[in-house]
């Protein structure tokens, strides 16, 4: 069988964990080894790929790029995610093994005994353009932090914690008007949240009641809330308990739409546009082992 390796050896810890996979994989594959140039080099080279699987070694954001061309590649390769970047919120979410040699020797037993997962792909629209995208994507504060998180990825969750800080002190929340499936709300609103798997943000558990195996996505509103307020609370965010918080609102959609001008959009750490924006659950799918 051929495999192929994608490797962004800028991510923390992409070339590095590759590195350790590699002898494991050279023993049990034909190994194709590529690595990333620039940013949306993984998607040409997922589009472009004739392996029947792909491993990824990068963060959300490699994954994500590989996705969005697997879309366009007609001999649908399986997909195996590892721990490789500064987030990983997809690998934690499907729960895949972390250390090289039992990772591999799972992504064996799953290919013989026909355990993918198949995950239908969500997909976000903007004004600016759209992007496929298997876990999270929120419009407003997460946004702001993704385009800060840049500066310091490098930290990992610190970094993020770090850009967190510096969003929220000149953050506002707005009046946003949505639209979730056929029902319409208008609030004063700190972020929105259109998740397909429970975490985020490097660990977060955002969504803990969100299954990418679902047809269904759970929506996560973050109402107006104040400063003192949001950090006194934030810890909660990686256990789930910010749930019980009366700022907070989860709902079970299938397509939401943002109709408020001029959010900012992200999708697993990558900028997307601004709103308005239009998400939907796709007929586009991927199978990860």
């Amino acid at each position: 069988m051929k495999v192929q390796a994608i490797v962004n050896p800028v991510s923390r810890s992409g070339k590095k964990v590759f590195k350790a996979f590699k002898p494991l994989l050279k023993g049990k594959f034909v190994l194709e080894e590529t690595f990333t140039e620039y940013r949306g080099h993984a998607t040409e080279l997922a589009a472009e790929s004739d392996a029947e699987l792909i491993f990824v070694f990068g963060g959300d954001g490699t994954l994500n790029e590989v996705v969005n061309g697997l879309v366009h590649n007609v001999r649908f390769p399986l997909v195996a995610p590892t721990f490789g970047g500064s987030g990983c919120d997809i690998a934690r979410s499907l729960k895949i093994e972390k250390n090289p040699k039992r990772r591999v020797e799972e992504v064996i037993r799953k290919m013989e005994s026909g355990g993918s997962h198949r995950v239908f792909l969500s997909r976000v629209d903007t004004a600016d353009g759209g992007r496929f995208f298997i876990g999270v994507s929120d419009a407003g504060f997460g946004a702001e932090v993704a385009l800060r998180f840049d500066r310091w990825r490098r930290l990992g969750r610190m970094g993020y914690a770090i850009a967190v800080l510096e969003t929220l002190k000149n953050f506002k929340s707005r009046k946003v008007r949505f639209r979730a499936d056929d029902d319409v709300y208008s609030m004063d609103i700190t972020m929105v949240v259109f998740a397909r798997t429970p975490y985020f943000g490097g660990g977060m558990l955002i969504s803990p009641n969100s299954d990418p195996v679902s047809r269904e996505a759970k929506v996560i509103l973050l109402k107006d809330v104040g400063k003192l307020r949001f950090l006194a609370n934030f810890p909660k965010v990686y256990s789930g308990e910010h749930l019980k918080m009366d700022e907070v609102v989860e709902l079970t959609v299938k397509n939401l739409y943002i109709d408020s001008p001029g959010l900012p959009v992200e999708a697993e750490g990558e900028f997307v546009g601004r709103t308005p924006a239009i998400y939907t659950i796709t007929e586009a799918y991927v199978n990860f082992v």
